[in-house]
């Protein structure tokens, strides 16, 4: 009687503790991600998948730009991080020497998988330490003057400076750009960033992240033009100088679409004091194409600089076409 009671207690547990099977579900998890907005600096956010199978290859997403004054596909493709070929090629009824302000531009900016903006290993530069100066609703100006110690010339420089507080800490920063795409050899030009109020009284500044480009002596991109100053006539406070002179394009050359003169203000220490740019633009429109300069010409050109703050010593002109 015992052996029939343990063997029905035992059959009874086999029964009751038999576990149930279920299917796994596979899960996957995506960390959201924003399309990236034309800026000075850019920022992707990574994709995570967790899944044993392998995430897939990122794919270009579109990005629009309108084009301004002062423009170049080179540029353009610096700014965003883009290579050239791949501008051109999402661009290809744009000429790249030809640029229309107000044209719109596809930018192929591509997903990463890190915040990586990659840019060329820049030559090298003379760079001096940033000159700042504030202005009367408590914004500032600052200068980072470039000085091109290669044989050839530079092309697409820009910088990013820093401000700081007296404790040392970093306040903002900014990307700074020269005035004119192209810095001849042996010359100097500054990258100019202003600091929108309000700015502290007491701050300093640093350049950081330099970028250029090398001009091939072949490039034809840019015309040969040359300026002659004929007067640079400081004012009596010390604070404004005038500059005459003449802008002179060779024979044979071809015309001149747009011109663009920069005079940089420098104190008694070579510090910048100011800088001013002039531009004359033609039309090339059709049958009614107008150019500013042609092959041959020459034509004058007047204008002020003033200073932001110290007295001006000396100016230096330079041009582009």
């Amino acid at each position: 009687m015992v052996i029939l009671v343990f063997l029905l207690v035992t059959t009874a547990c086999a029964e009751t503790s038999s576990p149930a099977t279920t299917t796994p579900t596979a899960t996957r998890q995506l960390t959201p991600y924003w399309s990236p907005t034309p800026s000075n600096t850019l920022a992707s956010k990574s994709i995570q998948i967790n899944s044993p199978t392998p995430p897939p290859t990122p794919t270009p997403t579109p990005v629009t730009y309108q084009v301004t004054k002062g423009d170049t596909m080179l540029g353009i493709a610096l700014r965003f991080g883009v290579s050239l070929e791949d501008l051109l090629a999402a661009n290809p009824e744009v000429d790249p020497r030809f640029l229309s302000v107000g044209a719109t531009l596809v930018i192929p900016l591509k997903v990463e998988e890190t915040a990586v903006l990659i840019t060329p290993t820049p030559p090298a530069v003379g760079l001096e330490s940033p000159t700042c100066y504030e202005t009367a609703d408590t914004g500032a100006w600052c200068f980072l003057l470039v000085e091109n110690t290669q044989s050839y010339a530079l092309e697409n420089i820009s910088a990013w400076l820093n401000l700081y507080s007296s404790e040392g800490e970093n306040i903002r920063g900014e990307m700074g750009i020269t005035p004119l795409n192209l810095l001849p050899a042996e010359k100097s030009m500054p990258v100019a960033v202003f600091f929108a109020p309000p700015v502290p009284e007491d701050f300093s500044a640093n350049g950081d992240r330099f970028t250029a480009l090398a001009v091939s002596k072949k490039d034809e991109r840019y015309l040969n033009v040359s300026v002659t100053v004929d007067q640079v006539e400081i004012g009596p406070t010390g604070l404004e100088g005038r500059i005459r002179g003449v802008i002179e394009l060779p024979k044979k050359s071809p015309p001149a679409n747009l011109l663009w003169l920069v005079a940089v203000a420098y104190d008694d220490d070579g510090k910048v004091a100011g800088l001013r740019k002039w531009e004359a633009a033609g039309n090339e429109d059709g049958d009614d194409a107008k150019y500013v300069l042609n092959s041959g010409e020459s034509l004058p050109f007047e204008f002020v600089v003033y200073s932001l703050g110290p007295e001006i010593k000396r100016v230096e002109v330079l041009v582009e076409a």
